[in-house]
């Protein structure tokens, strides 16, 4: 199989934890929104990465 698969079973433990503080924050309560905005959050950080490798990944809060 090729290609990146995005599940919760992916993601950085410490990205998971940014994600549930997020979810609470924002009002979010459902598992189904929580993996979503990990997955995004995820996406956005190795988006990050790719186009600024010099500047140093930490999640956005």
């Amino acid at each position: 199989m090729s290609g990146t698969r995005n599940t919760i079973r992916n993601l950085d433990p410490e990205l998971v934890t940014d994600a549930k503080i997020h979810a609470l924050q924002t009002g979010r309560r459902t598992l189904g929104e929580l993996v979503s905005d990990a997955i995004e959050m995820l996406i956005e950080q190795e988006t990050r990465d790719e186009v600024h490798p010099e500047i140093p990944s930490s999640p956005s809060m």
